[in-house]
């Protein structure tokens, strides 16, 4: 609903659905849940409840790619720890040749194909 592009198309398509139509949003990170769910109360004239929970089904891991690197690279894990010697390893492979000539072939920002 915050995306400029399409915010507006979902907005026209819940205002114009029938009375009858029911629905269920699945959100990890709405923030705010009771305006939207007071929102769409008002809208269609029915109750719109909220059910929220803080645990997580699935991990939230943050992982790298680097371009030119041969795999992938664990940076924090699920229990929030950060681990510093893979970010390391993963910014070595970013500076090593094969890294560097695969990130300017996907066109990053030190590509010198570039335009500036």
């Amino acid at each position: 609903m915050r995306d400029k592009e399409r915010g507006v198309i979902w907005e026209e398509c819940i205002v114009l659905a029938p009375s009858a139509a029911r629905f269920v949003f699945l959100s990890a990170t709405i923030p705010n849940a009771a305006e939207f769910a007071g929102w769409i109360a008002a809208t269609h004239g029915r109750p719109c409840h909220i059910v929220s929970t803080p645990h997580r089904p699935t991990p939230l891991e943050h992982w790298a790619l680097p371009a030119g690197a041969d795999g992938l690279y664990l940076l924090k894990s699920a229990d929030g720890a950060f681990h510093t010697a893979n970010f390391d390893a993963a910014m070595l492979a970013l500076r090593k040749p094969a890294g560097a000539a695969a990130a300017a072939k996907a066109g990053s920002r030190d590509s010198p194909n570039l335009r500036r």
